[in-house]
């Protein structure tokens, strides 16, 4: 009877250490906000960000009739930057985004302003194409910075509740895959603690991992992802080939730690039955 329940308390470990590993990586990696952030900067994403922002004023522009010497000095990377970052804050925080663009129009205004005194003539900036296209321009940049505020402030609403979730999670994971060893221990206290049922948990957990990498890893095509724009596809790329990594390393060492406790078994096994004898 001890067997049947040992082995089932070990199934069960199994399933707590493989959440505890997925938890803590999670955590580690897509539910943290500073983990995030660098790996824009690995990605020189706000560099990216900087380009494809200019690219997408060069298209309205072009339909404007105005040269692209108006798009010069709109914003500086430092306000790009901040933007950006507060994206991410709302989106971990719940904090509610706004991203300001009147700084863009009015340089914009000044820009092709001295453009028209350059060529003699005047520009009405009441003009309803005129105003189409500086409304273009600011929501050119609001969209590739945030994609939608709206959507942003609705994300972060719901982030904020699976960052909280995901604490929760982790804490009860913990504390029941505590509870879980020990009692496969106390079971198996006369059987040196139980060390082949805890070895059996942890390298069949490692196992499991490292196929799972291994088939996820031959399913993906990292380098085809393209999401919103390919800055952004760029950091997905990152986030996930370290997330990749980072279940690795896991499975390595609850593999390592099950042959551990194997060893150690056979050896304080082996001298159990020498003293017997």
């Amino acid at each position: 009877m001890k067997k049947v329940i040992s082995y089932v308390l070990s199934f069960v470990l199994v399933l707590m250490l493989l959440s505890l590993c997925l938890l803590a990586i999670v955590k580690s990696t897509i539910l943290d906000e500073k983990y995030m952030i660098s790996k824009l900067e690995e990605a020189n994403y706000y560099e990216r960000m900087n380009g494809e922002i200019i690219e997408q004023f060069k298209n309205y522009t072009i339909q404007s009739g105005l040269s692209d010497e108006v798009l010069e000095n709109l914003f500086t990377e430092d306000k790009l930057k901040q933007d950006i970052n507060n994206v991410i804050d709302s989106i971990y925080t719940g904090k509610e985004l706004e991203i300001s663009t009147s700084e863009i129009r009015e340089n914009l205004k000044e820009n092709i302003l001295t453009e028209v005194e350059k060529e003699g003539k005047t520009v009405d900036f009441e003009d309803e194409a005129m105003e189409e296209y500086l409304k273009a321009i600011e929501s050119a940049y609001e969209s590739q910075v945030s994609y939608s505020t709206s959507t942003i402030n609705s994300i972060g609403s719901t982030f904020e509740k699976v960052i909280s979730l995901a604490q929760t999670a982790q804490i009860i994971v913990i504390v029941v895959t505590i509870v879980i060893a020990v009692l496969i221990i106390i079971l198996n206290i006369k059987q040196i603690f139980g060390l082949n049922y805890l070895a059996i948990s942890s390298m069949a957990s490692g196992l499991f991992i490292l196929i799972a990498k291994f088939l996820l890893g031959q399913s993906t095509d990292l380098k085809n992802i393209m999401l919103i724009n390919q800055a952004t596809s760029h950091v997905i790329q990152l986030v996930i080939e370290d997330f990749l990594a980072k279940v690795t390393i896991a499975g390595v060492v609850l593999l390592i730690i099950g042959l551990i406790f194997s060893i150690i078994y056979n050896l304080l096994n082996k001298k159990y039955f020498e003293k017997t004898e």
